[in-house]
């Protein structure tokens, strides 16, 4: 295409796709290509600096150690989350038994088999709905998941309390929308929840 050029265009929407009433659907689209931008890089000076650290008397210099700064905290949180975070809490999980309740259980069984099942391919999930039998075993095959998490999330509240960590509600509420924006959606039933008041 070319500046200027009209063209139609047909999309098919999956199954799985978040607009219900587009799912499984071809859709035709009408599009125009108005301009063609190209990326150019940014000069590397003290005016970037200044732009990026929003600060009038930053330089380059600045910027590189707010930059080596950004990268050794991402590494660092990526260390927290993907290696130390896990392994302790696995093995908090391990060293304290106690009776959880089932109600709560059952309902993170429901949400990670929601979770299992959303990445099941159509003809998998066809064969489950029709079966009880399989929706039973798929909530089996998450039950100590489950578990596992419901005990996790006791153990760091109690030593939370122990420790009289708190989090105000400017922290939650800051922590749960770039969760939500980090995930691309919030659970609506998560909304309601949260936010009635």
């Amino acid at each position: 295409m070319k500046v200027g050029d009209e063209r139609q265009i047909t999309v098919f929407f999956p199954e799985n796709y978040q607009a219900e009433n587009l799912r499984g659907k071809y859709v035709q689209f009408d599009v125009a290509l108005k301009k063609i931008k190209e990326e150019v890089p940014a000069k590397i000076d003290d005016d970037l600096a200044k732009k990026v650290l929003k600060k009038d008397d930053a330089t380059v210099e600045d910027l590189k150690k707010e930059a080596e700064k950004r990268v050794v905290n991402q590494k660092l949180t990526e260390l927290y989350e993907d290696k130390l975070k896990p392994e302790y809490l696995e093995t908090l999980v391990k060293k304290f038994d106690f009776a959880l309740p089932q109600n709560i259980v059952e309902q993170e069984i429901d949400n990670l088999a929601n979770q299992k099942a959303q990445s099941l391919s159509k003809d998998e999930l066809e064969k489950i709905q029709g079966s009880s039998e399989k929706i039973d075993e798929l909530r089996e095959s998450v039950r100590k998941d489950a578990e596992n998490s419901v005990k996790a999330t006791f153990i760091v509240d109690a030593i939370a309390k122990a420790e009289n960590i708190t989090v105000t509600d400017e922290e939650f509420n800051q922590d749960y929308l770039f969760w939500g924006v980090s995930k691309w959606t919030r659970s609506s039933r998560v909304d309601e929840v949260l936010w009635e008041k």
